[in-house]
């Protein structure tokens, strides 16, 4: 997209549970995989997308050493399941409700959810990293 920001410029958060994997009520190295969502993560990778896993497994139980816990069973999951990332963050806080200006719902496993995703990329393409118009 000309004048746009490009695809490298753009960085993706994507929470792990319930987008890439079903929960699986704290098993997390057990948590089947949402083909669905792996599918379209390794999509956006592939076209130059930044992605980066972000979860807050781990960080009620073990707090403050969530990184230690859950890292390395996170990153031996998502290589078995081939999702690719370019970064893995841990200690996401707990919440039930996220506000953002730039955030889209998607439950991994519709179709229609994923839609919304890839109009919302579409959008991002026009704006800067501050939302304001790109002329």
């Amino acid at each position: 997209m000309p004048g746009g920001r490009q695809n490298n410029e753009i960085r993706i958060c994507v929470d792990v549970d319930s987008v890439v994997a079903y929960p699986n009520h704290g098993d997390y190295a057990n948590a089947k995989p949402i083909i669905l969502g792996i599918e379209n993560v390794n999509r956006l990778y592939d076209e130059g997308y930044y992605i980066f896993l972000h979860t807050s497994r781990y960080t009620q139980r073990f707090p403050g050493r969530a990184w230690q816990i859950g890292y390395i069973e996170l990153k031996e999951w998502a290589d078995k399941y081939r999702l690719k990332y370019h970064e893995i963050i841990m200690n996401k806080p707990p919440y039930d409700l996220i506000i953002d200006d730039k955030a889209v719902k998607c439950e991994g496993w519709l179709e229609e959810d994923w839609k919304a995703v890839w109009e919302r990329l579409t959008k991002t393409h026009s704006v800067n990293q501050y939302n304001e118009r790109i002329m």
